[in-house]
């Protein structure tokens, strides 16, 4: 492999974490793993890559310093919309921006990957490892990351777009000196958090601030501050209309070495239960339905859906979450990133968690108040009605120090950063 981090200016971690980061997609995709289509992909790129070359690039724009990555719709509104004197850059060609940077093309990297197609051991690598459509995808990614380095005219560079934090990306945006900071976006188990890289990354807890510190990483700084999509509810004051919020956790898990369907649905149960046996609490279940429309029905849920829609439980998935979780005492659920922001919003939460795999997102051993993994009913019953009853009791200092260190101003600490990133 050396010959190609030679080559292409580059680290053999970068190359190896691109395809790591990116091998799910064509695990269990019948299109790429047709290994005939791969390799006429492979064949056709360098005509790909002559016809960008002959492209003329539009004319370079006049941007700011600070550049922030939009790779969908609601990506400002979310992540970047207090940050001040900012270019918002597409990276999603269904998205038009002030910046779209695919209308540009960096030609040197070009040339660089033309220049590995004439060399013999690339070729015989290539047919060695039979990765076609992974290598034309790593192929593009380094061409697409230094074309976003080259045109985009910015000094830093803000994403939280924190899965796509490739150490590939961050190695190519210090070559042309621009910071890279990353925000992290939603809760991530160990095994996702590996060869990335960024000069900050703005996490959730020390929980998750342990998997960025792992070998294969490198992350320069590590700041552990809580949730960005926290920041419009932090010291707010909601009237409560809710005993109980419950978060919905959808998804089948049928094909699952991991998770099973009947332990989710063990946890429903004992949330009909329990409104069946206290009729007065007022239980909010929060579902989304946006969720479920781009999910296939999943028989199995039909039934516990049936009891759960006549339990008197109040399914909702109208508003927005975060307001729902301020209007309620207790938040309840099993592993849903809102469940764990919810702690840093001030909000006495426990998980139900009955599946024997031990998912890395929970620090186990220090945190057995709140991550129940037995599943009676009694013991779902009596400490969701101990914190109801006594929310003066949930240690808050310990853990959002583990899961969600919520800061009270999050954009506040970014834009001090970047202030500090021009000295």
């Amino acid at each position: 492999m050396k010959f190609i981090t030679k080559t292409l200016s580059i680290s053999s971690n970068s190359i190896k974490g691109y395809f790591f980061n990116t091998q799910k997609d064509y695990k269990n995709n019948k299109f790429y793993k047709n290994k005939f289509l791969g390799f006429l992909l492979f064949l056709g790129f360098p005509f790909y890559m002559i016809f960008k070359l002959l492209k003329r690039n539009p004319k370079t724009l006049n941007f700011t310093n600070i550049g922030v990555e939009e790779w969908r719709e609601d990506s400002y509104d979310l992540y970047y919309y207090k940050l001040k004197n900012i270019k918002r850059i597409s990276i999603n060609k269904n998205l038009k921006r002030e910046v779209d940077i695919l209308d540009f093309t960096d030609k040197q990297s070009l040339l660089k990957i033309l220049k590995l197609y004439l060399n013999p051991k690339f070729i015989f690598f290539v047919l060695k490892e039979k990765n076609f459509f992974e290598i034309v995808k790593f192929l593009y990614a380094y061409h697409f990351f230094h074309t976003l380095a080259k045109y985009s005219n910015i000094k830093i560079y803000i994403s939280a777009n924190d899965l796509m934090a490739h150490l590939l990306k961050y190695e190519i945006l210090s070559q042309y000196n621009i910071k890279y900071f990353v925000i992290e976006s939603s809760l991530r188990e160990k095994d996702y958090i590996k060869y990335k890289g960024a000069d900050i990354i703005y996490c959730y807890g020390s929980q998750q601030a342990e998997f960025y510190k792992d070998k294969t990483n490198n992350f320069k700084i590590i700041k552990e501050i809580g949730s960005i999509k926290n920041d419009k509810f932090v010291n707010k004051n909601y009237q409560i209309k809710y005993d109980i919020i419950f978060i919905e956790q959808f998804g089948d898990a049928s094909n699952s070495d991991k998770y099973s369907n009947e332990s989710y649905i063990k946890v429903l149960e004992n949330l009909i239960k329990l409104k069946k046996e206290y009729k007065d609490l007022n239980i909010l279940y929060r579902t989304r339905a946006e969720k479920r429309k781009t999910k296939s029905h999943v028989k199995v849920f039909d039934e516990v859906f049936e009891k759960l829609e006549k339990s008197g439980i109040i399914l909702n998935w109208e508003g927005n979450s975060y307001e729902k979780v301020m209007e309620s005492k207790v938040v309840v659920g099993v592993f849903s990133t809102l469940c764990f922001e919810s702690i840093g919003l001030n909000k006495p939460t426990l998980f139900f968690y009955y599946w024997d795999y031990p998912c890395s997102i929970y620090d186990f051993e220090n945190s057995k108040d709140i991550v129940i993994t037995d599943d009676s009913y009694e013991i779902f019953r009596d400490r969701i009605l101990y914190y109801l009853n006594n929310p003066q009791n949930y240690d808050f200092k310990k853990y959002k120090k583990i899961y969600m260190n919520q800061v009270d101003d999050f954009f506040g600490m970014i834009q001090k950063d970047i202030n500090n990133a021009y000295i």
